[in-house]
């Protein structure tokens, strides 16, 4: 199974997480599958 990563400071991904900021943005690493990525942020709601 292919492995996927996000890697970051803590602060932008929490503001990933919390949609405060693009998940294609500086600083943000993404490792793998991006379209993952987006499935799991279009279905994941914090707050």
């Amino acid at each position: 199974m292919p492995q996927s990563a996000v890697r970051g400071p803590l602060i932008d991904l929490l503001l990933v997480i919390y949609k405060r900021r693009p998940a294609r943005g500086e600083g943000i690493e993404i490792l793998g599958d991006v379209q993952l990525l987006d499935f799991w942020l279009e279905r994941t709601s914090f707050g």
